[in-house]
């Protein structure tokens, strides 16, 4: 099979998965060939600004979980979606928590303000670059995953769940083996997406 095809088919087949296998442990050495997929991510000017934390602890994911609870409990029209986010958390074998280290910014800081600003953002497009290279491995590997933005609500206190200091979440991945039949919204239109300037 064409190199371009095993790509595409990988990209259009991607499914979230929020049901997991339960006690299915993931293999170590698939969980190293996610991050590393993580870690050829494109970075702006060499700075690789992540820093990514496996957590396999119940007892941590539950106090990460107990979090998201309690804050969908403050959310109206929000409260069924965090709560599910919490519900996904909880179930799964494996997280993988994103932080965005600001390498680059820091480096760039005392630059001119719009270029400190363009780096700001290119840092957050490489990990979000890193996330999805992790997404495609894990599917590759017969597994199913999460990307969540979600947490970052209770960002501060998943930092003293986990004990991390002066780095941002960006985002947590739940990882596992699919426990359901995981679909994908249809793509809207390439005219409504697609715009060429000639």
């Amino acid at each position: 099979m064409r190199n371009d095809k095993i790509i595409y088919d990988s990209i259009k087949n991607r499914k979230i998965t929020r049901e997991f296998v339960p006690n299915r442990k993931i293999p170590r050495n698939f969980i190293f060939k996610i991050l590393d997929a993580g870690r050829w991510g494109p970075s702006i000017l060499g700075f690789q600004p992540w820093e990514f934390f496996v957590i396999r602890n119940n007892t941590l994911m539950q106090k990460i979980s107990n979090e998201m609870e309690v804050k969908s409990q403050n959310m109206k029209r929000a409260h069924n979606f965090v709560y599910s986010i919490a519900s996904t958390i909880n179930k799964a074998p494996l997280l993988i928590a994103v932080y965005n280290t600001d390498a680059a910014y820091t480096r760039v800081k005392k630059s001119d303000a719009a270029f400190v600003n363009v780096v700001k953002k290119a840092q957050l497009q490489a990990i979000a670059a890193a996330i999805q290279n992790m997404v495609l491995m894990a599917n590759s590997l017969g597994l199913g995953i999460c990307w969540m933005n979600m947490p970052i609500i209770c960002a501060s206190e998943i930092n003293k769940i986990l004990g991390i200091k002066q780095k941002e979440l960006v985002a947590i991945l739940a990882l596992g083996y699919s426990h359901e039949k995981s679909r994908r919204f249809p793509r809207k239109s390439k005219n409504e997406t697609i715009t060429f300037i000639d």
